[in-house]
């Protein structure tokens, strides 16, 4: 993970964002990307189907130029109806 991280640094771009992402194994979907300094604010969302039934997260992720993420935190959990579609 390091290494594709590594090729691509500094993180600049929505699309290096994604790939951090994606090197992380975070499921990306829907993103929005927004800089603030030398870092982006990410928001993105994960659809999982859990014993509990299916649901749709949105998370916060703070990501540095070097491709660390510095912070991820839940803000919501929502029922959904697609999951077995992904």
């Amino acid at each position: 993970m390091r290494d594709l991280i590594g090729i691509v640094v500094p993180i600049d771009t929505p699309a290096e964002v994604s790939l951090v992402l994606w090197a992380h194994k975070y499921n990306e979907w829907s993103a929005k990307y927004r800089k603030s300094g030398n870092n982006y604010l990410v928001e993105d969302h994960v659809i999982a189907d859990t014993a509990a039934g299916c649901f749709r997260y949105t998370y916060r992720s703070t990501i540095t130029r070097s491709g660390r993420i510095t912070h991820r935190k839940r803000i919501s959990k929502h029922p959904s109806q697609k999951c077995g579609a992904e």
